[in-house]
């Protein structure tokens, strides 16, 4: 590529990331533009590099660019586009579908070092990085797992520590409960703390057996029990039938007198 470069328009480059791949990989580059500026990429010194392979990681970006100009930092990230399906039939535009792409953001020195690695990669007509020791797939994934899991040891560290200091301060708080206990304040109320004095059972087979035995009483009783209440259902139950029965026989009764004109209720 000759001519100034345009600072605003995307560049291509071929880049060969393994010596045994004969398709190329084409990467496009341009000054990065922002209408909100950010501190970590400035757009006086920041390269914008789009269309990274997924191995292509900061190692790699560093061998691709890092001898064209010094680097303060690289900033890679992911970015989602929705992109429009067209079918062959009807020409016509469907709902589009996600696609994640990765872009790079390369933060050089200063203004001009931008400029002169710019100029440089126009004139270049393709850039090598071995990709062999990169992970991917599987690997790579099972790899970042591993990184976002603690270390058991400087967990079991940390823990310890914690359970250290956590001890102390409540051995300090039941020293200072036992030095207030019976002093009274400056009003002269006395501050009444709790303690409990619950004997531990010893598990020992005749407190088992006797457990056991006590579990088997109360079983017992409370079968007794709800037969009771049974009993005491069934009662209220007769209780209610003798009530109905009475009343029935007290109708057919006034029945009787107010037909032989005997019933004289006042």
């Amino acid at each position: 590529m000759t001519g100034e470069p345009n600072s605003r328009k995307f560049h291509a480059i071929e880049v060969r990331f393994s010596k045994d791949r004969q398709v190329a990989q084409y990467l496009f580059y341009r000054k990065h533009i922002s209408k909100e500026e950010d501190a970590k990429k400035p757009s006086d010194r920041t390269l914008f590099v789009a269309n990274l392979p997924p191995y292509c990681n900061e190692e790699c970006l560093q061998r691709l660019f890092g001898s064209f100009g010094k680097i303060e930092s690289l900033h890679r990230e992911e970015m989602s586009v929705l992109v429009a399906k067209e079918t062959e039939l009807t020409k016509q535009e469907k709902p589009g579908v996600n696609q994640v792409y990765s872009v790079a953001f390369i933060v050089f020195a200063n203004f001009k070092i931008l400029e002169d690695v710019i100029k440089k990669l126009t004139k270049v007509e393709k850039l090598e990085a071995d990709t062999s020791t990169s992970k991917t797939g599987m690997a790579k994934w099972c790899s970042a797992y591993a990184a976002s899991r603690p270390d058991p040891e400087k967990l079991q560290t940390s823990i310890d520590t914690f359970m250290k200091e956590y001890d102390k301060e409540k051995e300090k708080k039941a020293e200072l409960a036992k030095e207030q206990e019976a002093v009274p304040d400056e009003d002269g109320w006395i501050t009444v703390t709790k303690k409990t004095k619950k004997k531990v059972v010893q598990r020992t087979e005749k407190k088992q057996q006797w457990l056991k035995a006590k579990a088997a009483r109360k079983r017992k009783l409370k079968q007794h029990a709800n037969f009771y209440t049974f009993q005491i259902k069934q009662s209220k139950r007769d209780h209610i039938a003798d009530l109905r029965r009475k009343f029935e026989e007290d109708k057919e009764r006034i029945a009787a007198m107010k037909a032989a004109r005997k019933f004289k209720p006042y």
